[in-house]
């Protein structure tokens, strides 16, 4: 399992716009074409449950998440 924490765009102190880079990386980041789930979680409680779920579709599928 690979967890990418995402992070505000470029700026100082808060951000001033949300950047998708790591996100977007998730989905071409590979040496060819093969099964993965990603999960993008909106909250603190959505990323509890998520990576339960991440755990038992990886064990399910027996593919990265």
């Amino acid at each position: 399992m690979i967890i990418s924490a995402q992070r505000g765009g470029p700026s100082t102190g808060l951000p001033t716009k949300t950047e998708q880079a790591d996100l977007n990386q998730l989905f071409g980041a590979s040496q060819g074409e093969y099964p993965r789930a990603i999960f993008a979680p909106v909250d603190a409680v959505d990323c509890y449950y998520s990576v339960i779920e991440a755990f038992n579709i990886a064990e399910k599928y027996q593919c990265p998440c």
